[in-house]
């Protein structure tokens, strides 16, 4: 992991208990009070108003309890909300992708551990980017934060792969283009969630301080 990276653990969680055999279900921190994770998988059950807890990837990290307060089928995302205690890490704004941005996806991978890759914001689609790192199905959930730590979007899957007209010649099945494509990363934009919040939700994080994604007992 690069050591530039390495506090960014911290805004990393699972719905997954930790003693559970299923993959990691990605859930990161995108201010002091909320978190967001995708809709599609295991997370369908979740029901407006739910209750559950969630748990850190830091091994120095406290589960946290949080509400359920929007659910997208559309957009494939949820919001949670704590309830008792405020995450102690979070990025320090939240904004939007733009074109050319660089960015880091913050996830976890397949094997449960904490993934982090480098992009640049290289198309925009309505609601959503996409990123040039290499997509995998694992990415689901991962944070956008850009070079300011400033949160700008989450990760919802790979951009859809349309075979060139080429990929079928003459009854000839050519797998070249098929064998050479990749994966773009589909970022889901800050400002489409923002757009879900009620306007008290939107004060909420108006109001937050900044928190340079540091520990509160150390800062």
């Amino acid at each position: 992991m690069d050591d530039n990276c390495s506090h960014l653990v911290s805004i990393v969680y699972t719905t997954t208990e930790p003693m559970s055999n299923e993959p990691k279900r990605c859930v990161v921190v995108m201010d002091r009070l909320r978190a967001v994770t995708f809709r599609h998988g295991k997370h369908s059950q979740l029901v407006q108003n739910q209750i559950l807890k969630i748990y850190p990837l830091d091994p120095l990290g406290q589960p946290i309890n949080v509400k359920v307060i929007v659910i997208s089928d559309m957009g494939d995302f949820i919001v949670f909300h704590t309830i008792d205690k405020d995450f102690d890490i979070y990025p320090d704004a939240v904004g939007n992708p733009r074109l050319g941005q660089n960015y880091k996806l913050i996830g976890i991978d397949a094997k449960g551990r904490i993934n982090i890759k480098g992009g640049v914001i290289s198309k925009e689609r309505f609601g959503f980017v996409i990123g040039d790192n290499y997509a995998e199905d694992d990415d689901s959930g991962a944070a956008i934060v850009d070079l300011r730590n400033w949160f700008i979007g989450m990760a919802v899957g790979k951009q859809d792969f349309i075979p060139p007209p080429n990929t079928l010649k003459d009854s000839t099945l050519n797998l070249a283009p098929i064998a050479s494509h990749f994966s773009y990363a589909k970022i889901l934009s800050a400002q489409i969630i923002l757009a879900h919040l009620s306007p008290e939700e939107n004060e909420e994080l108006d109001a937050d301080p900044p928190c340079k994604l540091r520990r509160k007992d150390n800062a």
